[in-house]
C-alpha cells in the first residue's frame, strides 16, 4: 500500500502547525468554551465562519485524519518509541477528560511543557506555579511525528481525537514541571451511521454556519456582562449553538471512522493477500519436499534401476555395431549397502536434494 501523503494532506498538516489548529480543534470540542478561551487570549479573535470557510475546515480535518493514519500505518501501527508529554494547567484537567476530544499535540521534550502551561495562563490571574501541570501521554491511537515527517525542531507528535483517561502520577522527584499526571488515549466509540445520515449532517452544518457565527459574535460581546448566564435569550442562543456544535463534532467523528476503516481495511487486505500466498506456499512445500528429497533406501533403489537401464541401453548399442568401451566393472552386482551410509545423508541431517 502507498502511504505517501497527498498535497492536500500535507497542506492540512502545515495549516494545523501554523494557526488553524485553533479552528480545527474548536470544531471538535463541545460547547462554546473553546471559542471564548481563544477570543480572550493574546488579543486574538476567533475567526467567524462563512459557509465556504466551514466547508474548507471540515476538509482540512479530514485530510489531517488521513495524513496521521497513513503515517501510523507506515510506521507499523505501533506506539511512539519515546515518552511523550503535554503541558497544561490543572483547572483544565477535568474538562480534558470529560469533554469531546480534539487533536492532541505532545512533545518528546518535557522542558517544552513549561511553555505550553505558561501559554495557557496568559491573561489569567492565577499564578503559574500553582496552575502548571504536565501529562505523560500513553497513546494507543494513530499518531504522526511532525519532526520526522516534515522537519523542524519542535519534537512534536500529534494524535487523532481520542477517548481520554487521566490519573495523578509521579513522573519526576520534585514535580519541577508542575502537577503530574498520566494521560491514557484509546479509540473513540463512534456509532455507525448511513451515508445518507452523514450527508444530511453535513448539509445542516453548512446551512446553519453563518447563523451560528452571528450567535457567536453576540455571545462573545456580552460574555463579560454580570448577567451573562441569567438572560433567557442568551441562554437560548448558547443552547442552540451548542447543539449545532455537537452536530459538527459527530460529523467529524464519522469522517474519522470512515477514513480509518478505509485505510486500515486496505492495509489489512494487502497483509491478508500476502499471508494467503505465504500459506499456499507453506501448504505446498511438504509436497515439493516429498517429491525432491529421498530417504536412503529410496536413493539406493533409484541407483539400481538407473544402472540396469544404462546396462540395457549399452548392450543394445553394441548389438547395432557401436564401439562401446567396456564398463563391466560398473555393472557388477556388488552390494549397495554402503550407499545409504556413504553417498546419501539422512533427510533430517542434510538439505541436499537428489536431482
Amino acid at each position: 500500500m502507498d502511504y505517501s501523503l497527498t498535497s492536500e494532506e500535507i497542506t492540512a498538516v502545515e495549516k494545523y502547525q501554523d494557526n488553524d489548529f485553533k479552528i480545527m480543534n474548536s470544531l471538535l470540542r463541545s460547547g462554546i468554551e473553546s471559542e471564548m478561551r481563544i477570543n480572550s487570549r493574546n488579543g486574538k479573535n476567533y475567526p467567524y465562519m462563512t459557509r465556504d470557510m466551514m466547508e474548507q475546515s471540515l476538509k482540512d480535518i479530514q485530510n489531517l485524519y488521513s495524513a496521521i493514519i497513513k503515517q501510523y500505518l507506515a510506521n507499523g501501527s505501533v506506539k511512539p518509541s519515546k515518552p511523550l508529554y503535554r503541558g497544561t494547567k490543572t483547572s483544565l484537567i477535568n474538562s480534558m477528560e470529560n469533554s469531546n476530544s480534539s487533536f492532541l499535540s505532545t512533545t518528546t521534550n518535557i522542558v517544552q511543557t513549561m511553555t505550553f502551561s505558561r501559554s495557557f495562563n496568559k491573561g489569567s490571574n492565577i499564578a503559574d506555579e500553582t496552575e502548571r501541570a504536565v501529562l505523560l501521554v500513553d497513546g494507543e491511537v494513530p499518531w504522526i511525528s511532525i519532526e520526522t515527517e516534515f522537519g523542524g525542531g519542535e519534537d512534536e507528535v500529534l494524535f487523532v481525537p481520542s477517548k481520554i483517561e487521566i490519573k495523578e502520577a509521579q513522573l519526576t522527584p520534585n514535580q519541577r514541571y508542575g502537577k503530574e499526571y498520566v494521560m491514557k488515549l484509546s479509540e473513540l466509540d463512534i456509532p455507525e451511521k448511513t451515508p445518507e445520515e452523514i450527508d444530511n449532517m453535513r448539509i445542516e452544518i453548512l446551512d446553519k454556519t453563518e447563523k451560528m457565527s452571528d450567535y457567536l459574535k453576540y455571545i462573545l460581546v456580552i460574555k463579560d456582562n454580570p448577567n451573562f448566564n441569567q438572560n433567557p435569550r442568551t441562554l437560548a442562543v448558547i443552547e442552540e449553538y451548542s447543539q449545532w456544535k455537537e452536530l459538527v463534532i459527530q460529523y467529524n467523528y464519522q469522517q474519522y471512522r470512515i477514513i480509518k476503516n478505509k485505510l486500515m481495511g486496505e492495509s489489512l487486505a494487502q497483509k491478508n493477500e500476502t499471508q494467503t500466498v505465504t500459506d499456499a506456499y507453506d501448504d505446498l512445500r511438504p509436497k515439493v519436499e516429498q517429491e525432491h528429497f529421498m530417504r536412503p533406501d529410496q536413493a539406493k533403489e533409484e541407483l539400481i534401476q538407473l544402472r540396469r537401464s544404462l546396462k540395457h541401453t549399452m548392450s543394445d548399442m553394441q548389438q547395432r555395431g557401436f564401439d562401446i568401451p567396456n564398463f563391466n566393472d560398473l555393472f557388477q552386482e556388488q552390494s549397495l549397502s554402503n550407499v545409504e551410509h556413504e553417498n546419501v545423508e539422512p533427510l533430517e541431517n542434510s538439505g541436499r536434494r537428489i536431482m
